[in-house]
Formats: C-alpha cells, sequence, structure tokens
C-alpha cells in the first residue's frame, strides 16, 4: 500500500472516486479510504460521503470529517444526531461544526440537563 499512497496525487480525481467507491462496495480490499479522501474534488468526496451516510459507515466517515465542507459535516451531524449513522460519535464533529451550530447544540444540552434535573427532584418528593 505505501506504493498507492505515493502515487495517489498523480491520478486522475475519476479514477480515485471510482477506486473509492469500488472500496466502499467491497469489491477492492486491503485499501483503506483514509489515503484517498485528500486526494478527492470536493464534488466527488461528496458524493463518497453520500453512500457513506446511505450504509451507515461512521468507521469511514470519522477519517473523512477534515476534508468535508462545512454544509456536509453538519448533513454528517445531522445523520449522527438523527440515528443514521449509528456508530460515529458525536463528539467526533464538534472540532468541524461552525460555532452557531456548537451554540445551538450547547443550549439544547443546558435545556435537557435542566429538565432533567428538575424530573429527578419531582421523583425525591
Amino acid at each position: 500500500m505505501s506504493n498507492l499512497k505515493k502515487i495517489l496525487p498523480f491520478i486522475e480525481s475519476d479514477e480515485l472516486k471510482e477506486l473509492a467507491i469500488k472500496v466502499i462496495n467491497k469489491e477492492v480490499q486491503g485499501i483503506s479510504l483514509k489515503i484517498i479522501y485528500p486526494f478527492l474534488s470536493a464534488k466527488d468526496l461528496d458524493e463518497v460521503i453520500d453512500m457513506l451516510i446511505e450504509k451507515n459507515d461512521g468507521e469511514n466517515l470519522k477519517y473523512a470529517i477534515p476534508f468535508l465542507s462545512k454544509e456536509k459535516v453538519n448533513q454528517v451531524f445531522t445523520a449522527v444526531m438523527d440515528g443514521s449513522i449509528t456508530n460515529l460519535e458525536e463528539h467526533y464533529l464538534y472540532p468541524f461544526l461552525g460555532q452557531e451550530k456548537l451554540k445551538e447544540m450547547f443550549h439544547s444540552l443546558v435545556k435537557k440537563a435542566s429538565e432533567q434535573s428538575q424530573t429527578e427532584e419531582k421523583e425525591e418528593d
């Protein structure tokens, strides 16, 4: 795989996308998607990410996050939060979410903690 890593920067985008799809579909073994991500075009990476979301492949999504647009990170985050992706923990996304999304989450968590605290107090009475 060492030689493969060295040649990836010089391969055309459509061939890289085709390889990524083959890896996702398990037609090609022994190649990790994470070595391909940095060399995919933004459009091709978005298509690959959509496939991974559809397949609930949080493990491979985790390594793509640093290369995604904010919009795509938000899409992945939404899929994690609604349960479409079950094997990716939301905290992997925190550094890549926008400030507004983080504030929204923060306020939601504070509200949830407050409601939970009130419920526990009522149960003690």
